[in-house]
């Protein structure tokens, strides 16, 4: 776990589990607070070798009305289930998504989105 306060009136969060060599398990996680009114957070989790579970997390609130979401998240080997998302709130009253969904062996099913 690591802390940070910066001279700039910036906050860092870093934080990192792993207990690896190989039963994996690995947790990284970063919150940023920046001093132009932004804040950034970053997560990765991952269990793996091999009943994977993946999942990364990106969220992002902009100085300038903007937020975005990406999100993938994969459970496999596999049963597959696969999950990617990035939601996007503009500044200018837009709205974006993209979506994509699988669910997969044997009883297949695929879903793509997009919606502005």
């Amino acid at each position: 776990h690591l802390w940070r306060l910066g001279n700039g009136g910036t906050s860092d969060l870093i934080h990192l589990l792993r207990p690896g060599n190989d039963g994996s398990t690995d947790l990284i996680y970063l919150w940023r607070l920046g001093n132009d009114g932004t804040t950034d957070l970053i997560h990765l989790w991952r269990r793996g070798n091999d009943g994977t579970i993946d999942l990364i997390n990106l969220w992002r609130l902009g100085n300038d009305g903007t937020t975005d979401l990406i999100h993938l998240w994969r459970l496999g080997n596999d049963g597959t289930i696969d999950l990617i998302n990035m939601w996007r709130l503009g500044n200018d009253s837009t709205t974006d998504l993209i979506h994509l969904w699988r669910l997969g062996n044997h009883g297949t099913t695929d879903f793509i989105h997009l919606w502005r």
